[in-house]
């Protein structure tokens, strides 16, 4: 028998049909999104209709078209379908049967950073299909295995790549790529990559699971291969890693405070030419940057890290990945600006409690503690502005130890 996928998207009232007719040995993929609230008879009128379009001389109508419960029973064509589609039901068009699955563990994105370094912390970014719990339960339990091309390619010079804006075309037949596994695991998104890995490609493949179930594999290749290892004596992160190798117990605290130079500030012609010209230009490309920056904050094992000009997608699409034992709180300085403030600690350390910011301009106006400040700060029109505009902001957080 084959599978009728249902999805639903509540936040959306709606919910996702797709499953392969076949007619003269020709399948097709038939998708249609419906709203939950509609009745299935409306919902097969819509389908036949499709149908007719994707086949000709077809004969069919929503009369049709079945869905049976597990006592082999029609479901009445006046049920909703938020409430007629059910896991382990049969879907019937004419003499063919589909098994209905509902909500299977599903990859929506699987993306490798772009830029990977042996010697370097290499993760994948993965979306699944559901609510905010949903993904959290998937991520958690889906298996992933990682791959090493046996085949060895010419090195890439990043520069050139990212001149072009374009990755370098490798001209290659990935069908005829050979892999070895090297990793493996449940939720590894991440693992370090040894010199072994220079010059070759990486492959992740996704196994999405909730426990129970587990859905279509996903994979994704890497788009370049694995650039040659730094000389790890020529990074200043080196020397600093020597005092923190290991975690504090419980009697001490380390904290860390970090400068991340935001991708908005580093990414263009003025940082390369005016602020930034003694700065090799792949040290100012975010793509390769943010793989130093994450190998070397999270080897200082600190328990609390405060970072500045923090980008959200950073936070959120990196260093959660690849920091996972860590809670973070952020706050960014405003509607035009995409960096901000992060405060990270370790969760099996601190409990939080609450957590609040404060816009220093906007408290220098309003706070009465300030008036007098402010009063002569307003005498100079040129200072008033340059302050009032000003989206420096001061985040504390509270926790519990």
């Amino acid at each position: 028998m084959s599978f009728c996928f249902i999805r639903t998207y509540e936040n959306h009232n709606c919910l996702q049909i797709e499953f392969k007719y076949t007619k003269n040995h020709i399948e097709i993929d038939l998708l249609s999104i419906r709203d939950l609230k509609e009745s299935l008879e409306t919902t097969f009128k819509r389908i036949a209709l499709n149908l007719r379009k994707r086949f000709e001389n077809l004969s069919i109508d929503e009369t049709d078209i079945n869905l049976l419960d597990k006592e082999n029973q029609i479901v009445s064509l006046e049920t909703k379908n938020i409430d007629a589609w059910k896991e382990s039901y049969t879907f019937r068009i004419k003499d063919q049967e589909f098994k209905v699955v509902l909500n299977l563990p599903s990859v929506k994105k699987l993306n490798l950073t772009k830029v990977l370094i042996a010697g370097m912390p290499a993760f994948v970014k993965c979306e699944f299909e559901g609510d905010d719990l949903t993904q959290k339960i998937i991520e958690q339990k889906s298996i992933f295995k990682w791959y090493l091309s046996n085949t060895v390619y010419e090195p890439v010079d990043l520069i050139e790549q990212e001149s072009n804006k374009k990755p370098k075309n490798l001209s290659i037949n990935m069908e005829t790529i050979t892999w070895s596994l090297i990793d493996q695991g449940v939720s590894k998104q991440m693992i370090y990559l040894n010199e072994s890995c220079e010059n070759r490609l990486i492959k992740v493949e996704c196994y999405p699971k909730d426990g129970q179930r587990e859905g279509i594999a996903v994979e994704t290749v890497s788009v370049s291969p694995v650039l040659k290892q730094i000389d790890k004596d020529k990074l200043p992160m080196t020397q600093r890693h020597m005092q923190t190798k290991n975690l504090l117990d419980s009697n001490s605290i380390r904290v860390v405070t970090y400068n991340v130079l935001a991708n908005c500030y580093s990414d263009t012609s003025l940082a390369k030419t005016d602020l930034y010209p003694y700065c090799p230009l792949e040290y100012l490309d975010f793509k390769y940057r943010k793989i130093l920056l994450i190998n070397e904050i999270k080897n200082y094992n600190a328990d609390i890290i405060f970072l500045q000009e923090c980008e959200t997608e950073f936070l959120e699409g990196d260093l959660r990945i690849a920091m996972p034992d860590y809670t973070s709180k952020s706050k960014v300085k405003g509607e035009r600006t995409k960096e901000g403030e992060a405060i990270l600690f370790r969760s099996d350390r601190f409990k939080f409690i609450e957590s609040f910011d404060i816009g220093l301009s906007q408290e220098l106006q309003i706070n009465p503690i300030f008036s007098r400040l402010w009063e002569n700060i307003s005498k100079d029109s040129e200072k008033k502005k340059f302050i009032a505009d000003r989206g420096t902001i001061l985040q504390v957080n509270t926790n519990d130890v």
